[in-house]
């Protein structure tokens, strides 16, 4: 299983390594459903689906030099998709994240360009993360509601820093905290609240510090948080 994403209690959406790649349960996990494709044989990064029967898959097609980065949206539970890529992609370094907040505003993030749309993904907006010269890519990303989220990077360099990116404008602007230990690559974020975000340099990249970010002010500053237990591999 690469992602869970559950709308309540009972109904949730699974995508898989192999195919089938979507399923769904209506029954909290008991029972299990494969959802069609939006196209076959092709490896997907991320999905998500804010509400029921409404979902967005995002997959790299590298045959293709103007969209190399492609997503669909389903509106009925993959009976059938459209593609709603921008006129141009990003080609990114192998990831790509997508959060849909609900049916219209969503997040997309594709190396060191975040893509936001608010009518589902009928047009997109970009900006950019990091300066444009940079080889900044996104590892980790969420958003708490339209406007508030943060984003995890690897700055590209073979020293495998991390960075905290954090908005609260919707992607718009960001407030930018660079980590300066080797193998800090922060891979696990989460936007807890409108104000408060949370950070750690964990999976690819990182040597799985026993730390934990901390910001309450929106990514301004952060406190250090050190655990006391070893967790390999924490994600």
């Amino acid at each position: 299983v690469e992602k869970f994403d559950f709308i309540t209690d009972d109904i949730g959406y699974a995508l898989m390594t192999n195919p089938p790649f979507f399923n769904k349960t209506t029954d909290g996990g008991a029972s299990w459903d494969s959802i069609p494709a939006p196209v076959a044989g092709v490896y997907f990064m991320d999905v998500s689906f804010p509400k029921d029967s409404v979902g967005f898959a995002v997959y790299r097609d590298m045959n293709n030099v103007v969209t190399p980065s492609i997503i669909y949206r389903t509106i009925d539970n993959g009976s059938s998709w459209q593609d709603i890529t921008p006129d141009s992609t990003n080609t990114g370094y192998g990831n790509s994240f997508v959060q849909f907040i609900d049916g219209n505003i969503g997040f997309w993030s594709v190396g060191n360009i975040l893509y936001r749309t608010i009518d589902g993904g009928n047009s997109w907006d970009t900006s950019s993360i990091g300066p444009a010269n940079m080889y900044f890519n996104t590892q980790s990303m969420d958003f708490y509601d339209a406007n508030n989220g943060i984003i995890g990077i690897h700055d590209g360099s073979f020293a495998y820093l991390g960075s905290m990116f954090v908005t609260t404008d919707g992607g718009v602007t960001f407030t930018q905290t660079d980590l300066t230990t080797w193998y800090s690559v922060v891979g696990a974020v989460d936007q807890v609240s409108a104000s408060t975000s949370f950070a750690a340099s964990s999976g690819w990249g990182s040597g799985n510090f026993m730390k934990l970010y901390r910001s309450t002010n929106g990514g301004v500053s952060w406190d250090t948080l050190d655990l006391s237990v070893q967790i390999p591999h924490a994600g």
